[in-house]
């Protein structure tokens, strides 16, 4: 209560209307009071967009420098919050010049052995060591025993045609080709999948300065004047960030076979000549007619993993489809070969 003294004898010398009055002075006493609160608008978190969780077993894990990302999105706009690119596209010549050595394949995934079970399913088709495969070339000494990282790391940096004049359309392949990389990946909604990102630090690698082990060395939010743990969307991509692409990859296999020179009698799997394929049920494969074309076809699928195969008179060609896996790292831990 405000502090009370006897009446003054003498009138109140009241101030301007506008100036502050100090001091005692004379007053009428009421009982009561005015309560009085100020409400401010509630601060809620941005929209946020969820990221999901994959089975990564059969992927084609790849390691990439984050940085190659973060250039994409440009400038991040404290006043908007926002990023000036919120959709970024890596295309073939970013993912070949990102990726400078074969150690940044970490596994590949259902890929693994694709050349070998290839070339077996080729010699199945002409009955080696017997049969007809003595009226084809090479075909005894079809071989394709190479690294399955090598092999992966040739194909994602093809350029520009490994055998000049040769290419998937001819007719008459005298060597060995690659066709071009082609195709490229989009991530959409980047700001909202960052902060779902450093909300729930569900990759690990975003710890709270709360929680923060204060070791030193792995953090690398760019607040670097108040604490290097203090992760925001403005960070962009970091190392530890894992990017699913689930029809992120395919490979075709394809083998052309030029007819036989005479096809009475036929050698080639028709009506008369059992096919070498076994089917489900351990029985030989009866082929087509002449006058067809596909001898055998089959899909085989698991998750987001497929290999179809398709066998005609005149080609043996493999289709495969994996997901792609990359790994984001820092430029300085980029393995080298």
């Amino acid at each position: 209560m405000p502090e009370t003294t006897t009446p003054n004898p003498l009138t109140n010398t009241l101030p301007a209307i506008t100036d502050v009055m100090e001091g005692p002075m004379n007053a009428f006493s009421a009982t009561g009071g005015f309560d009085m609160e100020a409400g401010f608008k509630t601060i809620v978190p941005l929209e946020q967009a969820q990221i999901n969780s994959f089975d990564v077993t059969d992927s084609l894990q790849i390691l990439l420098d984050r940085t190659v990302f973060n250039t994409k999105l440009g400038l991040y706009d404290a006043s908007s919050q926002v990023f000036t690119n919120d959709s970024i596209t890596i295309d073939v010549a970013d993912l070949q010049g990102a990726l400078s050595s074969v150690a940044q394949i970490v596994s590949t995934g259902a890929y693994t052995d694709m050349y070998k079970n290839f070339k077996e399913y080729v010699l199945t088709y002409f009955g080696v060591p017997t049969g007809f495969a003595s009226l084809f070339s090479e075909s005894t000494l079809f071989d394709l025993s190479m690294n399955d990282k090598d092999t992966i790391f040739g194909l994602l940096k093809a350029t520009g045609g490994s055998a000049t004049g040769d290419s998937a359309e001819a007719d008459d392949i005298s060597l060995n080709y690659i066709r071009d990389l082609s195709g490229s990946i989009t991530i959409s909604n980047i700001t909202q999948l960052l902060r779902f990102a450093v909300d729930t630090d569900l990759f690990g690698n975003r710890t709270p300065p709360a929680a923060d082990s204060g070791t030193g060395g792995d953090e690398t939010a760019i607040d670097s004047q108040n604490n290097t743990s203090n992760y925001g969307v403005g960070d962009g991509f970091i190392e530890g960030d894992l990017i699913f692409v689930p029809a992120g990859t395919q490979i075709t296999l394809d083998l052309d076979i030029s007819p036989e020179l005479y096809t009475t009698p036929f050698n080639n799997p028709n009506t008369s000549t059992s096919s070498t394929f076994i089917g489900a049920n351990g029985t030989a494969l009866n082929a087509l007619t002449a006058s067809q074309d596909t001898i055998f076809s089959n899909i085989e699928s698991s998750g987001v993993f497929s290999s179809t195969s398709t066998v005609t008179r005149n080609s043996v060609r493999r289709v495969l489809k994996a997901p792609l896996l990359i790994r984001l790292v820092n430029t300085a831990n980029l393995p080298v070969a």
